[in-house]
């Protein structure tokens, strides 16, 4: 038979908390209601920090998906104001006579 290994993954830095950290060192519960308070402006996440209870924002690098996606979108952005440049340009011609 088959054994299923577990990776034991670090717990949410709040203490009596037993859930996977997901991002600050809080797990996704905690995370929320942390977000909840700064967006509303109780506390700051520097505040949060010093207290113990959350911790610095850890340096990822970024995700090629979204670094590809925003290539594409700023060459499709460049083309589309190279197209409204030409488009411009005849507008601005004279009309050819009719016969």
């Amino acid at each position: 038979m088959n054994e299923v290994r577990h990776c034991e993954r670090p717990k949410c830095l709040v203490e009596g908390c037993d859930e996977p950290k997901k991002c600050r060192g809080l797990c996704a519960a905690c995370y929320s209601i942390a977000r909840l308070r700064v967006n509303s402006g109780l506390v700051t996440w520097s505040d949060l920090v010093s207290m113990g209870l959350a911790l610095e924002v850890e340096e990822r690098p970024r995700n090629p998906f979204a670094s590809a996606l925003e290539e594409k979108l700023e060459s499709k952005k460049q083309m589309n104001g190279a197209m409204d440049d030409v488009v411009a340009d005849a507008m601005q011609q004279p009309a050819p006579d009719a016969p």
